[in-house]
This record gives C-alpha cells, structure tokens and sequence, in this order.
C-alpha cells in the first residue's frame, strides 16, 4: 500500500479528446467545451456529413 509520503509519478497531460472521453464516461458531460463529434469533423466533411444548422 502507498503511503501519504510516497511520491506521486510522472504522468503526461491528457489530451483534450482524453479529458472529453473520461468526463462523458464518469460524469455524462463535459465542461470542456468540446462536443464528441468535434475530432472528427473533418472526416465527416469529406464523407459529405452536413450540420443540422447548415
């Protein structure tokens, strides 16, 4: 078992789809301003994907 003096270890800064994906799986929403879809809009452009708002 770790103790309160054992070090914490160096870990890298998740990225912001890591941060998107782990709120949406514990909380069920993200403040991060991003909506699952945003990482992918590209891709869904070329497949000729349009916004609802479009």
């Amino acid at each position: 078992m770790l103790g309160l003096d054992t070090p914490s270890p160096d870990l890298p800064e998740l990225s912001e789809p890591e941060i998107l994906s782990f709120d949406l799986q514990t909380k069920g929403v993200s403040e991060t301003g991003l909506h699952p879809l945003d990482a992918h809009q590209a891709r869904l452009r070329d497949l000729g994907c349009q916004a609802l708002g479009a």
